[in-house]
């Protein structure tokens, strides 16, 4: 559950109650396409977000992909 002034609190509450929040989880853009996503959960909603993006960072340094990293 996310509390309110943290990472996409009340999302829960658009859309009819279709999305659930669960932070952690990333798209992996090239060119502009969604080639895949990377998943994080177990920790708090900033630990998950943090091990997400340095996953994705770690990914684009390993590769000569150009990858969105700014959400």
């Amino acid at each position: 559950t996310t509390f309110p002034g943290k990472v996409n609190y009340g999302l829960q509450f658009t859309n009819l109650g279709r999305f659930t929040i669960l932070p952690g989880g990333f798209p992996i853009i090239i060119n502009g396409n969604v080639i895949g996503g990377i998943g994080i959960s177990g920790g708090t909603s900033e630990q998950d977000e943090k091990i997400g993006l340095d996953s994705i960072a770690y990914f684009k340094s390993k590769t000569n992909l150009q990858v969105k990293t700014n959400f």
